[in-house]
């Protein structure tokens, strides 16, 4: 805007030689010059158009160890709608990767090349590749009763099955859907007098 006097004259306003107004961030000489037949005069000012801060936030989560690596996910904040920026996540981590922790990398899509208009902040997420579930240790009690202590990863679900004879194709579940809120566990089976041989595993069912 401008002032004049006397006041309400007509002033034509450029910004760094255009007569459009910018939208884009950055620092603009303005000039306003009186349009009127009777008066002449002018101004210059300076515009600053600041920037505005975007967010990237890469979600944590986790697999087991030699599964493919899931969909990753994060949080986008502070996008003008019109400037179509979007975020994709990815990670070094690979099927072949041992058990340990990995980042999460957020990358901005920017077709428009409108990425100059923020002050940009992203944020790793962790990928967690979870070994597979162990036995510390296997008891049987006279009556039976076989405890398996088991060391797992909290927040995952396994199954827990035997069988008779490592020859058997198949096994049987007598725990199904056990969600892990421990790293160390017991559990047990109920085995009975009669059965003095079992084979025991833990199966990891979570996905990834």
């Amino acid at each position: 805007s401008a002032t004049t006097v006397p006041t309400n004259l007509t002033v034509n306003l450029t910004y760094a030689g255009s007569a459009n107004a910018p939208t884009n961030a950055g620092t603009y000489q303005v000039i306003g010059t009186i349009s009127d037949a009777n008066y002449q005069g002018s101004a210059t000012n300076t515009l600053i158009i600041a920037t505005t801060s975007l967010s990237a936030i890469a979600n944590n989560t986790n697999r087991m160890i030699g599964r493919s690596n899931p969909a990753f996910t994060g949080i986008l904040s502070g996008v003008v709608p019109t400037d179509n920026i979007t975020a994709t996540y990815d990670s070094p981590a690979l099927i072949s990767s041992p058990a340990g922790n990995y980042d999460i990398v957020p990358a901005l899509v920017d077709p428009g090349s409108r990425l100059s208009n923020y002050t940009v902040t992203a944020t790793n997420g962790v990928l967690t590749i979870v070994g597979a579930p162990q036995f510390s240790s296997i008891t049987r009690s006279p009556a039976g009763t076989v405890q398996l202590n088991s060391i797992l990863n909290v927040g995952r679900a396994y199954e827990f099955q035997f069988k008779h004879a490592l020859a058997e194709t198949e096994w049987t579940t007598f725990v199904s859907n056990y969600l892990a809120t421990s790293p160390l566990t017991v559990i047990t089976n109920h085995a009975g007098l009669t059965n003095f041989q079992r084979y025991y595993r833990a199966v990891d069912v979570s996905y990834p």
